[in-house]
């Protein structure tokens, strides 16, 4: 991919995954879909609109989210969020999350691990030898 149009790229990853974690929301009751894929994707997601407006490394860009999401799901385990003076509504409900759920935390790992992999193979794409005569 082109240096310059690598942010686009990026926040064209973020806009995709975003309405696709919309629809999770607005048309998935439960189930795992909901409740799992949601984290793998979301974990895509705030790496892509990361990558999309920084220029951070790709390692730390990985391992800023995974801690901000590993962050989230701690809050919620704590209950800091229902302290806050934030709405209580089913929005925040869905942005923030309900429960503490250690398979969340997996799920966001396995988003990343899936980021990172992309990654290394665009970047390993660019070393290969070109095939022409």
């Amino acid at each position: 991919m082109p240096k310059r149009n690598k942010g686009l790229y990026y926040f064209l990853g973020f806009l995709a995954v975003l309405i696709i974690e919309i629809c999770i929301a607005v048309f998935v009751q439960g189930g795992f879909i909901r409740s799992y894929l949601g984290d793998f994707l979301v974990a895509i997601m705030l790496y892509c609109g990361l990558m999309s407006f920084t220029k951070l490394p790709v390692i730390e860009s990985l391992i800023a989210v995974l801690g901000f999401s590993i962050l989230v799901e701690i809050i919620q385990g704590l209950g800091i969020l229902e302290m806050l003076p934030l709405p209580q509504g089913k929005l925040i409900k869905t942005i923030t999350g309900e429960r503490f759920d250690i398979l969340d935390i997996l799920m966001y790992f396995l988003g990343i691990v899936l980021c990172g992999f992309i990654e290394y193979k665009r970047v390993q794409s660019y070393f290969k030898p070109s095939m022409k005569s």
